[in-house]
């Protein structure tokens, strides 16, 4: 009969110890597969459609998870003004810009403002702070219920959306880690109408200084002129917004904030608009304020057009100088994290 050796009982255990410890790397490898292949399967390259509560309404918002990353960090895109939606009119605008930027590397937000899809309440009747609210409320329910990092938050916000960048930066820095004004004011709403519609006058052939005169005497009576019947949300919304102003509202930004202007954007004039950020700052802005103007873009700021083009858009060139300063400000913002 073949003897079996008794292993001493501390030797077994010592061995088992040392078998424990060799395999716990290849176990927690194991399990980081098993959690990744469960998030893919759960979140993974997914848009889900959710509510959230703000200001008294109901809002419809959409996340858009990227594949095979935990925990990413979280875009919040901010459309312009009027019924601007992610899923009508700026569509293809985010196809074009931050879907292309995004992808597979961060989540992404949007929701539909008070009054517009699925969205109760009234945007028409808010002013830019109730409006900065809606996207500060879909961040914290984001960051309660979906799989984000939540100390990377950025907020990007194209033409009036800029202002609300403006104002969450500020208000509400502790919410977010940085911010992006894709072709958003820095003037009163005022001198950026005075500025549109000198774009346009300029375009009737008016030479400037006639062109300055007439656009100032036209908004000036828009300005000053009671609404009595407003069937238009447009000119009911004006009516909220016109005497609104962000001097005290950039100068109480706490967050990085990158500015992008277009250099033939006909709606907010591109040097002018850096020589007011300066001015606020009495000529050294402080260093969280960055501005690039992205050279013969329009107000989208990817569509390379003359001045006064009136020609198919679709058939434009397009620049690619967009994506890339977008890209390395964003990357850079992450890498650093909060101050």
């Amino acid at each position: 009969m073949e003897t079996i050796a008794h292993i001493p009982s501390s030797l077994s255990k010592v061995r088992s110890k040392s078998f424990a410890l060799k395999s716990m790397p290849l176990l927690l490898l194991l399990l980081s597969f098993i959690q990744n292949d469960l998030y893919g399967m759960q979140y993974g390259g997914e848009t889900m459609d959710f509510q959230f509560e703000s200001n008294g309404d109901t809002l419809a918002g959409s996340l858009r998870l990227p594949k095979g990353i935990q925990h990413p960090p979280l875009l919040v895109f901010m459309p312009g003004s009027g019924n601007s939606s992610y899923r009508t009119n700026y569509k293809g605008y985010l196809d074009a810009t931050l879907h292309t930027l995004v992808a597979d590397r961060y989540a992404l937000l949007n929701f539909d403002k008070p009054g517009i899809g699925k969205s109760s309440g009234a945007w028409w009747d808010m002013d830019f702070e109730a409006l900065a609210k809606n996207a500060v409320d879909a961040i914290r329910y984001a960051k309660e219920n979906f799989p984000i990092d939540c100390q990377k938050v950025g907020v990007i916000g194209h033409s009036q959306g800029g202002w609300l960048v403006q104002i969450i930066t500020g208000t509400y820095a502790d919410e977010v880690l940085f911010g992006i004004s894709m072709a958003g004011s820095v003037t009163t709403v005022f001198e950026q109408d005075v500025q549109n519609q000198y774009s346009k006058n300029r375009c009737e052939g008016m030479d400037s200084l006639q062109a300055m005169e007439r656009s100032v005497s036209k908004v000036y009576k828009l300005y000053t002129t009671p609404i009595i019947r407003a069937e238009k949300k447009n000119d009911l919304h004006y009516r909220v917004i016109k005497g609104y102003d962000p001097t005290r509202t950039i100068r109480n930004i706490r967050r990085p904030v990158l500015f992008l202007f277009g250099e033939n954007d006909p709606l907010v004039h591109a040097q002018s608009s850096v020589d007011k950020l300066k001015a606020l700052f009495e000529g050294a802005p402080p260093s969280h304020i960055q501005w690039k103007i992205l050279k013969g873009t329009d107000h989208s700021l990817y569509r390379i057009k003359e001045n006064c083009f009136d020609g198919n858009v679709k058939k434009v060139p397009t620049s690619q100088e967009l994506h890339k300063v977008m890209d390395t400000f964003i990357d850079k913002q992450l890498t650093l994290g909060r101050p």
